[in-house]
């Protein structure tokens, strides 16, 4: 199959993971009806891997033995700003 952009809701958790194919490249991170959702350029003939991605809303404390990872992207959502990270 070839690449295309795939859509990943996310779980309003500060921890969770996502089965995506191992060459991938995050397009964006937005609401789509009241759920926080990535949307990824992949490529299907590429292995799965399983990714990590964490959510922290602004004052949010971070626990130093989780790492945060790369940053993909902020939302809003209500009253809310949640900063999303991979990896």
């Amino acid at each position: 199959m070839a690449k295309r952009i795939f859509k990943y809701p996310l779980e309003l958790n500060e921890s969770q993971y996502i089965t995506i194919p191992k060459d991938h490249k995050i397009l964006s991170v937005q609401v789509q009806r009241d759920t926080i959702c990535v949307w990824a350029l992949i490529d299907d003939d590429t292995e799965r891997i399983v990714q990590p991605i964490r959510i922290v809303g602004t004052g949010h404390s971070i626990p130093s033995m989780n790492p945060l990872g790369e940053y993909i992207g902020t939302v809003q959502q209500g009253g809310f700003v949640w900063h999303v990270f991979k990896g």
